[in-house]
């Protein structure tokens, strides 16, 4: 008993004494006993046919692997996805920044949407907006490695998107504008060096030529204490 072939065993003994030794009764205790334990097996559900019992059967689901996208500037956004759609603009409430809105894509086997649900609402407004542009996208076929099911979300207002090509561009200066940056550091670098020279005037090298032995000596700057040592 418990086993598969426990409850085989019970149910052909109750299919014996009803169909051999004209027991009914006993066999339809065998088999109201059968339909209440078993529940797993075809036995079971043969013994709660008998009985005029619901009948259910479990199917184990292989649930398809979801994919999170979170919008534009997501790394896997241009895997499995062919053509976004952008939503229409719908105006921001008032003191609200940015609105954030869920959709849950069932992708048809040629890409295109079969279903879209709202997974987190932003308002009815925004939902209906999502779902617009969500029907209207394109992913890459299941067949062709793209996902059976993904959430996608949609940011009010859309973040603005840069061609990679003018970004490099505009950082690039052009050739006078180097000039002018090159002149700049010059002119930079000889104002701190004028500036050094008025601080400290020893750090600059004589304008002229002066003989040691004809240099003037100031009298005033020779000190001679008590002893007459020269300091």
């Amino acid at each position: 008993a418990g086993t598969e072939w426990g409850y085989r065993a019970t149910f052909a003994r109750a299919w014996v004494l009803e169909n051999r030794l004209a027991e009914t009764d006993s066999a339809s205790a065998l088999l109201f006993e059968l339909a209440n334990r078993d529940t797993r097996t075809e036995v079971g559900a043969a013994a709660r046919r008998r009985n005029g019992m619901a009948v259910w059967k479990f199917e184990e689901l292989d649930i398809p692997r979801v994919v999170f996208i979170r919008g534009e500037g997501d790394e896997d956004l241009d895997e499995i996805v062919v053509s976004r759609v952008e939503p229409r603009e719908v105006p921001l409430p008032p003191g609200t920044r940015e609105v954030r809105v869920w959709v849950r894509i069932h992708v048809a086997r040629d890409g295109s949407v079969e279903n879209a649900k709202i997974v987190k609402s932003g308002g009815e407004e925004f939902d209906d907006a999502v779902r617009e542009a969500a029907n209207a996208s394109r992913f890459v076929a299941p067949a062709d490695g793209g996902p059976e099911i993904t959430v996608v979300e949609y940011l009010f207002p859309p973040p603005v998107q840069h061609d990679a090509n003018e970004l490099v561009q505009d950082d690039e200066p052009s050739a006078g504008d180097r000039d002018a940056m090159l002149d700049a550091q010059d002119a930079a670098a000889a104002q701190d060096a004028a500036d050094a020279e008025a601080v400290n005037p020893f750090s600059a090298p004589p304008t002229e030529d002066v003989p040691l032995e004809t240099a003037p000596i100031d009298s005033a700057a020779i000190r001679f204490d008590r002893r007459g040592d020269e300091r």
